[in-house]
């Protein structure tokens, strides 16, 4: 979860330098659901919001994406740090009220001031929430990380395999027949596919473990 964050944070700091629009919109999605998922701080929101929103007279590209990240956080934003969605408000209207950004913008800031009033109700956080199996608010863990952190990487070695030469004889931790990945402690994985279980069983067929002594025919 922190690597996929850190990724993420990499990524929209490079695609905004780039001002690559749709790049933006698009890590932007991944970290406004990150965040409504608990993974990701309020802190984080915040600062790209208020980056989108910089300067004397920010961009209709910069407005527009703001508008949208903030209609995906709204909601829960708005419960965990209200200042901070005031904040950004007032920000939005003396940008509509100075007559600053383009037409288009300033559409877009309209509606937003109209999503907010209604509470955000059109935009969950977690579409169809109840109908997910979500792992309690307690049990999540909520990794800090900001913007401007100097020490996020992207660590694109993970991305590669490697071979361990060390894996046959350094996995300890597995009982039952070697070289059965996909039965552990003498019980069949009830997700493993039909052929990968067969040949499981196969291989136990001389062996002394109890994962059901003779193959399926």
């Amino acid at each position: 979860g922190e690597l996929l964050l850190s990724r993420a944070v990499l990524s929209f700091r490079r695609y905004y330098r780039l001002r690559d629009r749709a790049a933006v919109s698009s890590t932007l999605a991944l970290l406004g659901h990150l965040f409504n998922q608990g993974m990701a701080h309020e802190l984080l929101s915040l600062q790209i919001l208020t980056v989108l929103l910089e300067g004397d007279v920010p961009t209709e590209d910069s407005v527009d994406v703001a508008v949208g990240y903030l209609c995906t956080v709204g909601r829960r934003l708005s419960e965990v740090s209200p200042a901070g969605v005031h904040a950004v408000m007032e920000r939005m209207r003396g940008l509509l009220h100075e007559g600053s950004i383009g037409r288009r913008a300033q559409y877009r800031v309209e509606t937003l001031l109209k999503v907010k009033r209604g509470g955000f109700a059109d935009y969950p956080p977690i579409p169809d929430a109840d109908e997910l199996d979500l792992v309690e608010e307690e049990d999540q863990i909520t990794f800090d990380t900001g913007l401007d952190d100097p020490g996020l990487k992207m660590e694109d070695h993970l991305d590669r395999f490697r071979y361990d030469e060390d894996y046959d004889g350094g996995d300890g931790g597995r009982d039952g027949c070697p070289g059965s990945p996909y039965l552990d402690g003498g019980s069949a994985a009830s997700s493993s596919s039909p052929t990968l279980l067969s040949g499981s069983m196969a291989e136990c067929r001389d062996c002394d473990c109890d994962h059901g002594g003779t193959a399926p025919t």
